[in-house]
């Protein structure tokens, strides 16, 4: 087993619009990893706009090169 990359992360950001006086609080954090080629995330998104708003969102991605049948 060989891991390519671990990568651990975190993106704040806030954005507002001319005609609203208030403005969209969102925290993503999250880790990508890829372990033999085959690549992973996992990702947390929160806002705080509503105070309720949360997505979590898990992602694995196979090369398709793993799948391919060996013929002798």
């Amino acid at each position: 087993m060989s891991i390519r990359y671990l990568v651990l992360f975190t993106t704040p950001t806030g954005k507002s619009t001319w005609h609203e006086h208030d403005a969209d609080e969102e925290l993503q954090i999250g880790a990508k990893i890829s372990i033999d080629g085959v690549d992973g995330a996992c990702e947390v998104l929160n806002a705080w706009k509503d105070l309720d708003d949360q997505m979590l969102a898990f992602t694995v991605r196979f090369p398709k090169e793993q799948f391919k049948p060996e013929f002798g």
